[in-house]
């Protein structure tokens, strides 16, 4: 039998109201609500322990190819080891059970503005943006965006292409069978001429024609003619995406002044190109904002196109979460509320970024921040944004006051006083300036993959550390695999396990290991390959697996890990891909023990199918 052992010490919505709104859905689907049918999975850790805080940017996308493969992106600042913020790729080979890193751009002191997308053929973007930190501050104007490619998936990148700086982007790539097939497309909100100085601050859009070998020049958005409000400051894209026909279009949060009274208003925009990124079309005015956050998202029918939109509107007395649609490919927008906030700690809408996602069967996800940003919720709508399913967390909700230094040393962050607005700086003198950044807005993403499953990422403060999880939500018949073993022959002595990413989430008490599979055999093992769990314990009491493939909760639990092995066949030799497990102490006795301490251990066989020995 393979054995292991996990140890260490132990750290101790309801339905939206009928409340007035802007318009009323004309709803065009008509399936019933069925709450019942709402199956959340487990709850997966994505980053790495001691990564740093993940923060700025987060986006997550999946291959419409193959439901597996998944890659998340962002920004991470990290205190410990070089005080600097860097770009991230994490991905996935097996539908979002297990994630690597598989890209870090950290090439100077500030890399953000981060954007990623997977297209046709597994064709997978990255972009970071890095300011020029030379002189010992960040200037935007005389940095460099990396475009970064991989041909599977989010795996084995190339650094393809430079171009001077561009300022929060949003990437996508036009994987339908329309006139532009395999372009892909970068959204920014403002562009450097590489000489230090920036273009004119307008809405611009870089097209590649070749997977990211070259970029075009960028297009700009023309100024609107039929109002009296120009933009003033940022036009942030939220998310892109590109409809059936080609039209590619991108949703962002603006600010705008009246050339009249200089009055200001926060906006939500859409921009659209119609002819594989030649050209911009005007802005169009989505909805009004109160507040100038930048938390804007889009979603897409792939049945329909009917497009989705959604913001949190209000401030801490009272948020709400609005939604926009577009049954005309993003020319007009109704607007209404679908969200109301609570009382309940839990359950009220954070300040952050919210997230919209419609499966092929039409049903539209939404994913938002709750519970003072120490959760994240999810609903569904089978009626095209008319009426949504009792919210359901994510994770664990409870909130707890914890303002200490402690809890916010992960964010520690130090540099020269040039960077302290209450200072002026000087550049005769250095200096010392140690900052630390309060969570006080927070991130989540999502999107669908080619089975119609929805998956939804979302960071978490718990214990004064920070996580990024994700979660696949299935609405439908829920199935339950059986995972049967009787067909495959006991592979156990041909296996050794391999360890990596120990972690314990003390706001769950789950602990998480990720075990890659070495072939130590002579012959090639054939998928489907399964670990069965037996003779489960813990030396602190009851302990229950918390992510196996069939559900199960004790012995004869099964993980299913054959997507975490290329091309069916793990060769003599081969190691896989990790596979995370997870294994939960829904309550245990206080340590008093000295020296080694089992919270979990388990003994496993492993099942596959074997082919001839190699001649």
């Amino acid at each position: 039998m393979a054995c292991f052992l996990v140890s260490g010490a132990v750290c101790v919505a309801p339905s939206p109201t009928n409340s007035p709104v802007h318009d009323a859905f004309l709803s065009d689907v008509s399936s019933p609500r069925d709450e019942a049918f709402v199956a959340v999975g487990p709850r997966i850790p994505v980053s790495p322990p001691g990564r740093g805080v993940h923060w700025a940017t987060l986006e997550v996308a999946t291959d419409p190819g193959d439901a597996r493969r998944l890659v998340i992106c962002g920004t991470r600042f990290s205190a410990v080891q070089n005080n600097s913020v860097e770009g991230y790729v994490y991905a996935s080979v097996d539908g979002g059970r297990s994630w690597q890193e598989s890209l870090v751009d950290s090439r100077t002191g500030w890399v953000t503005e981060e954007s990623c997308t997977i297209g046709a053929d597994r064709q997978a973007y990255f972009v970071a943006s890095a300011s020029d930190t030379s002189s010992g501050r960040v200037n935007h104007r005389l940095g460099r965006t990396r475009l970064y490619h991989s041909r599977k998936s989010g795996f084995a990148w190339t650094d393809s292409l430079e171009v001077p700086f561009l300022d929060w982007t949003s990437a996508t790539a036009d994987a339908t069978k329309g006139p532009f097939r395999g372009r892909f497309y970068v959204f920014a909100n403002s562009v450097a001429d590489g000489r230090g100085e920036r273009l004119p601050e307008r809405i611009a859009l870089l097209t590649s024609l070749d997977q990211g070998r070259t970029l075009s020049s960028p297009v700009f958005a023309p100024t609107p003619t039929h109002n009296e409000y120009v933009r003033v400051g940022g036009a942030y894209p939220g998310s892109s995406a590109v409809l059936n026909d080609g039209t590619v279009l991108a949703v962002f949060a603006s600010s705008r002044a009246s050339q009249i009274n200089g009055q200001r208003k926060h906006t939500v925009e859409v921009v659209r190109s119609l002819d594989g990124g030649q050209t911009l079309e005007q802005p169009v005015l989505i909805g009004e904002r109160s507040n100038p956050s930048i938390g804007v998202s889009l979603g897409v029918d792939p049945r329909s196109q009917n497009l989705y939109v959604t913001w949190i509107e209000g401030d801490s007395r009272r948020r709400q979460l609005v939604l926009a649609r577009s049954a005309d490919r993003g020319r007009t927008w109704i607007t209404r509320v679908v969200m109301e906030d609570e009382v309940e700690v839990g359950k009220r809408i954070a300040a952050g970024s919210p997230s919209v996602a419609v499966n092929r069967a039409g049903i539209v996800g939404l994913l938002w921040p709750a519970g003072k940003g120490r959760c994240a919720r999810f609903a569904v709508s089978r009626d095209g944004g008319v009426s949504f399913s009792e919210s359901r967390p994510l994770g664990p909700c409870e909130w707890r006051s914890n303002e200490t230094f402690e809890y916010h040393d992960s964010f520690l962050q130090t540099s020269v006083p040039w960077f302290e607005i209450s200072l002026k700086p000087s550049l005769d003198r250095l200096g010392i300036s140690m900052r630390f950044l309060a969570p006080g807005s927070f991130l989540t993403s999502m999107d669908t993959d080619s089975k119609g499953v929805f998956h939804a990422v979302w960071q978490e403060w718990h214990g004064g550390k920070q996580q990024v999880w994700t979660s696949a939500v299935t609405v439908g018949p829920s199935i339950i695999q059986r995972l049967a073993i009787d067909e495959l022959q006991d592979v156990t002595s041909k296996i050794e396990f391999e360890f990596a990413n120990n972690r314990y989430d003390q706001a769950t008490q789950t602990f998480f290991v990720d075990v890659i599979l070495l072939n130590k055999g002579l012959e090639p093992i054939n998928t489907p390959i399964r670990i069965q769990a037996q003779d489960l314990r813990s030396d602190l009491g009851a302990v229950e697996i918390d992510n196996a493939d069939n559900r199960g909760r004790s012995d004869g639990a099964v993980w299913d890990v054959s997507d975490s092995v290329l091309d069916r066949s793990l060769m003599p030799g081969e190691r896989s891909y990790p596979r995370t497990l997870g294994f939960r102490l829904p309550s245990h006795r206080p340590i008093s023990a000295k020296g080694w301490i089992n919270p979990v251990s388990v003994a496993t066989r492993v099942f596959a199918k074997v082919r001839s020995p190699i001649q």
